[in-house]
């Protein structure tokens, strides 16, 4: 099992190179790349005919609810989506 180390202690073991408040702001930033990443894999599967039953099993919750968490999102379009490429 990971041991998590208290703040000060983190510090310290940094050699007092980081200043306070700088652990929160890494695990702030990774939270939201996380969050990021749900969503677009969210989005493919519900692209590519993925069920919310199958969606929702390995984050443990019920079709229902994956839909009621992330059934709100949508792919958004760029206008040259719809243009055919030069060439």
């Amino acid at each position: 099992m990971t041991e998590f180390l208290p703040a000060p202690r983190l510090l310290k073991a940094t050699g007092g190179l980081a200043w306070p408040g700088v652990f929160a702001l890494a695990a702030a930033g990774i939270e939201s790349r996380a969050q990021d990443l749900v969503r677009v894999c969210v989005l493919e599967e519900r692209a590519a005919g993925t069920s919310w039953a199958q969606i929702g099993k390995p984050f443990g919750i019920s079709a229902d609810a994956a839909r009621k968490r992330w059934g709100h999102w949508a792919l958004a379009s760029h206008p040259d989506d719809d243009q055919p490429e030069d060439g």
